[in-house]
């Protein structure tokens, strides 16, 4: 009972398991279907687009990055174009690399007894040979310093299969001419007599040729004439060296041009093209390319495997971030992608170093996940991005990104074939492979040119907008100074004492001003008008009001006895032109005054404009200690109709457009900001430092609207 009870349960959590993960699978897939929506990429796209100006692609951390791998690989090409360094003088140059003397070396063949290096490379024998040598088994002795194990590298022979044994027991079977590479002992002294006697079955193709290569022969070095011993890492490296220098000594084709390629990208982007596309297409072919170029060993003193693993990870990362580019569905700024993975790739540049020491072999298999997350997602979001724009009338944009998606293919396909050894053997894959990995690079580098095909267009466009926009901006210029010539104070005597601050939202303002000084009757006439609008057409009409004014306030020409109602019949004038023009109605906003600095009083009228603020100053406290308070108060004055007040000795008075006073609420901090600033002796012996102390009030600093500003500040000296 118990064991069916047991068995029930789990049966019970096993199916409660299996729904669970179906479950799982079920908001997995709604996830992927969501994120790969059009609405969710046209979403990203909007958010991508509201980048701010510092998380632009050709900042100082961009550029600094750029031309730092520019600048290496230059070095790099230049370095390699000089030295045009041969086999030979890699070889010389490696301390662990050793070369036996040949001449205790001898060949035999098999039944026929002793034969010379030269006579093993000239005479013609047949098919089937087998060739002897016997070599000291302590050659690996002077490698004692190196901790990978040492091999015998013999001379590059003919044949198209080799059966080698070392001392009676089998190694292994060699194909197609290959290098025969064997391993050494450590302790030479150890084996029986102190030597290896080596055994090489050679099945020759059917054209006879002498099993060695001949002497002097100029498609071989002297390296690979020669038997060398030396750690397996150093052979690796030979290796590689030798294969870059077989593909065309001059050119490296396909390797330098790889290198030629990713000089290119970054070019292009330090000095054409600015995109997030040139910016990602820079950084991973520049970062590769520096990897690539570390096989060569070119810049001493540094741990080579570390900067290259580094580089080749950073590369991939940024293969990530040019998809994503490509496909603009990512912020432009490569802040956070340098934060993360410069020291993830420190990381993993390191554990490539010491996996062996350490006996890890998973850190190996870590390129091929690379390159699967990497391509992966490269195909998805390009072929992606590309079947949503495809109705949208954007064939460049499809084309690169097709391209694109094709170039990042490859990137699976390499690792794909390792991990399903199945996929491997199909003939169709393989022929796959061997079209796509060649040409990858340069199809991701093609995609990134499809994207800025319309460059000269774009560049004419632009060069036409800037001529447009240069010419507007001078008439603009020349618009500033000819309202600047309306806007003047003209020179008036103490005690009167009068500062102005204008600010126009967009070069000219609807803001207007007006003062006139009569030297004759001692009156001065102040108007603050603002216009609806900004910009060209809000000026227009406050220079035709400034020029109302003018015609108004013409001196001694105006009869005495009509002065009294000037700013009555100014409103009305401008009110009549505001009709005139036509549209929406429009009120006219404005504050007139006529001051009669004999008297001290003042006529003003006010029309649908805010409330001006009354700075007076008394004196206070008890007898021998007396300071100055200051009283601050908006003037209460009714809408279109002329009022009277008085401006006493000391007093100021402030008018000012609604791009300074915005709400009551706004007016209330400023009255309490000046009370406070004023009470604690601030400097408010002038008009000027009034002014200057109303522009401190951070009310104005923090939320600067985007309109036309004036301040007048009209005060009488104590």
């Amino acid at each position: 009972m118990t064991t069916l009870t047991t068995d029930s349960r789990v049966f019970a959590d096993s199916i409660w398991d299996g729904e669970r993960m179906l479950k799982y699978w079920k908001q997995l897939k709604n996830i992927m279907i969501k994120g790969l929506s059009s609405a969710t990429f046209d979403r990203w796209y909007s958010l991508r687009a509201k980048g701010r100006p510092v998380d632009e692609n050709r900042n100082s951390a961009t550029l600094a990055v750029t031309a730092s791998l520019f600048a290496l690989l230059m070095i790099f090409l230049i370095a390699l174009a000089q030295s045009r360094q041969s086999i030979d003088k890699y070889v010389s140059g490696r301390s662990l690399i050793k070369a036996p003397d040949e001449h205790a070396l001898v060949w035999h063949i098999a039944g026929q007894g002793e034969i010379s290096r030269a006579d093993l490379a000239t005479m013609v024998i047949p098919e089937e040979v087998t060739l002897q040598i016997r070599v000291p088994a302590g050659l690996a002795a002077p490698l004692v310093e190196s901790t990978s194990p040492p091999v015998l590298v013999l001379p590059a022979l003919f044949f198209k299969t080799a059966k080698v044994t070392v001392n009676g027991r089998f190694v292994r079977q060699f194909l197609e001419g290959e290098r025969i590479v064997l391993p050494l002992p450590l302790g030479g002294s150890q084996i029986p007599g102190g030597m290896l006697d080596i055994e090489i079955q050679l099945h020759k193709q059917p054209k006879a040729k002498p099993p060695l290569m001949p002497v002097g022969l100029p498609d071989l070095s002297k390296a690979e004439q020669s038997m060398l011993v030396m750690p397996f890492s150093e052979y690796k490296d030979l290796n590689e060296f030798a294969s870059a220098d077989r593909i065309g000594r001059g050119d490296y084709v396909g390797f330098v041009g790889r290198m030629i390629m990713a000089v290119f990208a970054l070019v292009l982007f330090l000095v054409v093209d600015a995109s997030p596309e040139s910016l990602g297409l820079a950084l991973f072919m520049g970062f590769e390319a520096i990897a690539m170029s570390f096989k060569f060993d070119w810049l001493p003193g540094i741990e080579k495997g570390l900067v290259s693993n580094f580089c080749f990870q950073m590369g991939d990362l940024f293969r990530i971030y040019f998809a994503l580019q490509l496909a603009r569905i990512a912020p432009k700024s490569t802040k956070w992608w340098f934060i993360f993975g410069v020291p993830l790739s420190l990381l993993y540049g390191y554990v490539r170093v010491e996996e062996k020491r350490l006996g890890w072999t998973f850190p190996a298999e870590i390129p091929n996940i690379r390159d699967i997350i990497a391509g992966g997602t490269g195909v998805v979001v390009c072929a992606r991005a590309a079947t949503i724009l495809v109705g949208r009338k954007l064939p460049w944009r499809v084309a690169a990104l097709s391209v694109a998606a094709v170039g990042f293919f490859e990137q699976i396909v390499d690792p794909l074939g390792q991990y399903l050894p199945f996929i491997s053997r199909n003939e169709l894959f393989t022929e796959l492979v061997d079209i796509l990995q060649p040409i990858s690079a340069w199809l991701l580098a093609f995609s990134a040119f499809i994207n800025i095909s319309s460059l000269e267009t774009r560049v004419k466009a632009l060069s036409g907008s800037e001529v447009r926009a240069q010419s507007i901006e001078r008439e603009m210029e020349l618009g500033k100074s000819v309202q600047a010539t309306f806007l003047r104070i003209p020179e008036i005597p103490l005690p009167v004492m009068i500062d102005c601050h204008h600010e126009a939202a967009v070069y000219v303002a609807g803001d207007m001003y007006f003062i006139d000084w009569n030297l004759h009757s001692q009156q001065l006439t102040v108007i603050l008008s603002d216009l609806t609008g900004h910009g060209v057409q809000a000026a227009l009409k406050a220079s035709a009001t400034n020029v109302i004014a003018q015609t108004l306030w013409s001196g001694g020409s105006v009869v005495q006895d009509r002065r009294r109602d000037r700013l009555v019949r100014f409103d009305g004038q401008v009110q009549s032109f505001l009709n005139r023009l036509g549209g929406d109605e429009e009120m006219n906003t404005m504050l007139g005054l006529e001051f009669d600095v004999k008297t001290g009083a003042i006529e003003i009228f006010r029309s649908n404009f805010p409330m001006p603020l009354l700075l007076t100053r008394s004196s206070g406290g008890v007898e021998g200690e007396e300071k100055t308070i200051w009283t601050i108060a908006p003037v209460i004055l009714p809408n279109r109709k002329l009022s009277a007040m008085r401006l006493e000795r000391g007093s100021f008075l402030l008018i000012a457009t609604d791009g300074f006073f915005t709400t009551s609420q706004q007016v209330a901090h400023l009255v309490r900001f000046l009370r406070q600033n004023l009470n604690a002796d601030a400097p408010a012996e002038t008009a000027s430092e009034i002014k200057e102390l109303v522009l401190q009030f951070s009310g104005f600093q923090k939320t600067p609207l985007p309109d036309d500003r004036t301040l007048i500040v009209l005060g009488v000296a104590a």
